[in-house]
């Protein structure tokens, strides 16, 4: 048997099966270690077309952003190989994420470091959220990790406002992961049940106060428009002061920038879903 480690496999964007097929010898069977985020729903679809390979799956294990899943599938190969490469449902996309967890043996020394710092809390790596992409760079996520904590735990004005401007971004990036993840809180701080629910779904939004429309329109005017005019910016900053407004116009950017790397390297949700998935 061959084992092809996840780790190996971090930019061709063919699939695992097909990496695993192309070996330079023909052996009488082939198996591979996956080392994914979620596994959750991915391993009936690949053995639907490992089928007639596919024998067993042994020890998958399923986890959410706590831990990697691990496992080994093992297959036959057949007497003549089928031509899957032209197959459009067997993907990268469904068989592992765009990127592998990043481990300290896949980091420069130079990092190595700074990667140990930042994944010490995760117990020296990182499997979910933004943090999985952006420790591929570590000296870059260390210093990133500076101002998120700033802006979710240090800053000042209500959070009520800062989890209204999150979930706003993220429905603006089509972001289910960023919606999924502060969804909840928003409506914990004391967003209104029918301000989330309407967003959400893109319906009319219900009456709000003062401060919330604000920052809506704020945000919307620019996300839609790249640009706000002077009525909207005038009443943000009556309702929020120059700084405050200064740190929520930083904390819509650093949202829109999170959701660029969770949609541009495909997060995958994580199990524990409490919200309505956005529709995007």
């Amino acid at each position: 048997m061959t084992k092809i480690s996840a780790k190996e496999q971090t930019t061709s964007r063919t699939s695992i099966v097909l990496q695993s097929l192309q070996l330079p010898h023909e052996p009488s069977g082939l198996s591979f270690v996956a080392n994914r985020r979620s596994t959750k729903g991915h391993i009936p679809r690949l053995l639907d077309h490992l089928h007639p390979w596919a024998i067993s799956v042994e020890g998958f294990v399923e986890t959410s952003e706590s831990g990697p899943s691990s496992g080994r599938l093992s297959a036959r190969r057949p007497n003549s190989v089928q031509q899957v490469s032209n197959d459009p449902d067997l993907s990268l996309e469904d068989t592992m994420a765009r990127l592998p967890v990043v481990t300290s043996d896949m980091v420069p020394e130079e990092f190595r470091e700074a990667f140990a710092e930042v994944t010490a809390p995760a117990g020296g790596s990182i499997t979910g959220g933004p943090g999985s992409f952006t420790i591929n760079s570590p000296e870059m996520a260390k210093r990133r990790n500076h101002l998120t904590s700033y802006l979710r735990y240090e800053t000042q004005f209500p959070r009520r406002i800062l989890e209204l401007a999150i979930i706003n971004t993220a429905r603006a990036m089509d972001c289910p992961y960023v919606w999924n993840a502060h969804a909840p809180a928003a409506r914990k701080e004391g967003v209104s049940d029918a301000l989330v629910d309407a967003l959400r779904d893109r319906k009319p939004l219900p009456s709000m106060p003062a401060d919330e429309q604000a920052i809506i329109n704020y945000g919307n005017e620019f996300f839609t428009n790249h640009k706000v005019s002077q009525p909207t910016f005038d009443e943000a900053l009556k309702q929020f002061g120059a700084q405050y407004l200064v740190e929520l116009t930083t904390l819509m950017g650093h949202y829109a920038q999170t959701s660029f790397y969770l949609n541009a390297f495909e997060a995958e949700l994580p199990d524990d879903v409490t919200e309505p998935v956005l529709p995007v």
